[in-house]
């Protein structure tokens, strides 16, 4: 959760009568009693105005507390367990989740505090975030032991980017750079998002390397409609998960691959000069209990926002988010800021305990 700061403005009366006090308190005594008498009347009602003024700053500060909280409260159980990093809260939570709707155009900046604006959306999700992540030890991260492998989390529709340079096939960042890869919106149409967590592929398949610690793949492909002012996510997602076979040595591995078929009567719908809030943006579930949900929440700081996926299937239990900050004059079609990429993914589907935590930031 995040800390919000009010700052209490004085007005100008107040600000005024406190500078008076100061120089009374700091004049030299006047030559006559009388003069005297006024100069510490004077002083004595300024502070006592400064008061009143301060008085009322603060029942505005509590007042704008309070709003916060009731803010807070407003979000929903998988919003705030996401917050928390906590995946397997999220995916109890979908259960009871409703997803919240984008609201019209109100003349707010790009990312600001009650949601981002719907094309800085559609962007998150059709820009490439792709950078390999490692394990990080926090206050986040629970497993045990050693010996995990590096991860990527991707985004992409597979339509939007144009290869322009050459690199070198072990540079994994490559697919980052837009000065190898140069990125286009998306146009007016049907589209497939495909959505992907899954061991880096350059680490693990052109190095070879493995590791003690599994981390199954997922893969999911999410239909998008987008007109010429909105976009519109699919009601029916399909998606797979797999064991990661290559890491993990002899160790035996725990559940079955799984394809699964996941809908929802509520997908998200936006225009592009809309608001979309901070919260669960869609849910989609199957008969078994499993669901994969698309979340948008506060970033560290307000002109942050994430974009996070929830994955809760039999072997794969995780959350992914991607924190993005908009340049200054941004405009669609252009590129955003990625500030950096995380994944919590929860042990126990693998037969384990706790929670590993990797990030690029």
């Amino acid at each position: 959760m995040f800390t919000r700061k009010i700052h209490v403005t004085m007005t100008s009366a107040a600000l005024l009568a406190l500078a008076t006090a100061s120089f009374s308190v700091m004049a030299e005594d006047a030559p006559e009693s009388g003069a005297a008498a006024a100069t510490t009347t004077a002083a004595e009602q300024a502070t006592a105005t400064a008061g009143q003024a301060t008085a009322a700053g603060e029942q505005a500060a509590a007042a704008a507390g309070q709003a916060a909280a009731s803010a807070d409260q407003a979000a929903s159980p998988a919003a705030a367990a996401a917050m928390n990093g906590n995946p397997a809260a999220a995916a109890e939570a979908a259960s009871t989740t409703q997803a919240v709707e984008a609201a019209p155009a109100d003349g707010q900046p790009p990312i600001a505090s009650n949601g981002v604006r719907g094309d800085v959306l559609l962007t998150m999700l059709d820009q490439r975030a792709c950078n390999a992540q490692d394990r990080q030890k926090n206050k986040l991260d629970t497993a045990t032991g050693d010996g995990y492998p590096t991860v990527r989390s991707t985004e992409e529709f597979g339509t939007n980017y144009k290869k322009v340079g050459g690199h070198a096939i072990a540079d994994a960042s490559a697919f980052c750079k837009n000065d190898i890869y140069q990125y286009s919106p998306i146009g007016v149409g049907n589209h497939t998002l495909t959505e992907t967590e899954a061991i880096d592929w350059v680490h693990h398949g052109y190095l070879g390397r493995t590791t003690t610690h599994r981390f199954n793949q997922w893969k999911a492909s999410i239909p998008l409609t987008t007109t010429a002012d909105s976009f519109t996510l699919g009601t029916a997602v399909n998606a797979e998960a797999n064991i990661d076979t290559h890491n993990g040595g002899k160790a035996p591995t725990v559940g079955q691959n799984q394809k699964l078929q996941l809908t929802t009567d509520h997908p998200l719908s936006a225009r592009l000069d809309g608001r979309v809030p901070y919260d669960v943006l869609t849910i989609w579930k199957d008969a078994q209990g499993f669901n994969y949900q698309l979340m948008l929440l506060r970033g560290n700081t307000s002109e942050q926002a994430r974009l996070c996926w929830n994955v809760n299937a039999s072997i794969v239990k995780r959350l992914s988010c991607t924190t993005w900050t908009v340049p200054n004059g941004w405009k669609r079609g252009q590129l955003l800021n990625v500030v950096g990429q995380y994944t919590i993914d929860d042990r126990t589907a693998y037969g384990e305990s706790g929670l590993a935590y990797f990030a690029n930031d």
